[in-house]
């Protein structure tokens, strides 16, 4: 864990060196905002994309190590093979070559063939491990609260449909049921860059934007009516195929209230860039009372 936050720390003082302001995360009743000017990851607002960040740096660590090595490894066969023979310096290095050119009889190592053979094959074993722990948590699809909130996102040419369904649910901390109900679909389109009030970004706001609840368990079925489009979030760890004719699925559980925003990943005609992802995540009691009416 050291590693990784030296890693994490390392790439954050990058960031504040190549940009001149500090890029900060508000809170919905401060207008709401995800890290901007950024080198290095969005703010991580669910488990997964801090376990892709994680295993991010874990991985940098053995990248770093292994540069390392092949550098020093590289400079030596660069010394030995070639300078030497090209620049000798002293008798000895003169009967050095005089020995290796009458005496170039091909040799191997076994424990070094043993090493480049079983050391790369630990350190892919190494990697392997916390790679598959993490796609587990991302396949996990397992409802841990007493309701749940499913929303399916359907995509279109150039925008985005939200169908949200509430069921089995009572009201958090107070035991008060709610009856499972459908919110109407909401038809989600970017604002024009003429018709943006002062705050909003431009590409990334729109009309009608996905309201969802803070630190709760939720289903997306993502899918389309026409070509392929990709529901991303990269503040969420989610990046998710919208097939026509087939529905994806991944949970996510947002851990702290705020306005996130993304966009299609995936290429979808003429407008693709004008399709943007806007979120806003708001207690569950504000979501309730939103989306009941």
């Amino acid at each position: 864990m050291m590693t990784n936050r030296f890693f994490i720390n390392s790439l954050d003082t990058l960031n504040r060196i190549f940009f001149s302001k500090r890029s900060h995360f508000y809170s919905l009743s401060t207008g709401g905002s995800l890290f901007t000017d950024r080198v290095t990851f969005q703010f991580p607002a669910t488990d997964v994309i801090v376990g892709i960040i994680d295993l991010h740096a874990y991985i940098m660590s053995f990248l770093v190590f292994v540069f390392i090595f092949v550098f020093w490894i590289f400079a030596n066969v660069l010394f030995e093979f070639f300078y030497k023979p090209h620049y000798p310096t002293s008798s000895q290095d003169f009967r050095y070559i005089l020995t290796s050119l009458t005496n170039s009889v091909p040799t191997h190592n076994l424990f070094v063939e043993f090493v480049w053979t079983i050391f790369p094959s630990l350190l892919l074993v190494a990697i392997a491990i916390p790679s598959f722990s993490l796609l587990y948590l991302i396949s996990d699809l397992t409802i841990s609260h007493s309701y749940v909130v499913f929303v399916q996102c359907v995509g279109k040419q150039w925008y985005w449909e939200y169908f949200t369904y509430v069921g089995q649910i009572c009201l958090p901390n107070t035991g008060i049921p709610i009856p499972q109900y459908w919110v109407p679909p909401v038809d989600s389109y970017m604002v024009p860059t003429t018709d943006l009030s002062s705050g909003d970004r431009r590409l990334l706001t729109v009309d009608r934007p996905l309201i969802l609840p803070v630190q709760t368990d939720i289903l997306l079925g993502v899918t389309s009516t026409d070509v392929i489009h990709s529901w991303t979030i990269p503040s969420f760890g989610v990046k998710i195929d919208a097939i026509p004719g087939h529905l994806n699925r991944v949970k996510i559980n947002v851990k702290d209230v705020g306005v996130y925003y993304g966009q299609c990943s995936e290429l979808c005609g003429v407008n693709h860039g004008f399709m943007p992802i806007q979120v806003h995540v708001v207690h569950p009691e504000t979501f309730f009372s939103i989306t009941i009416k």
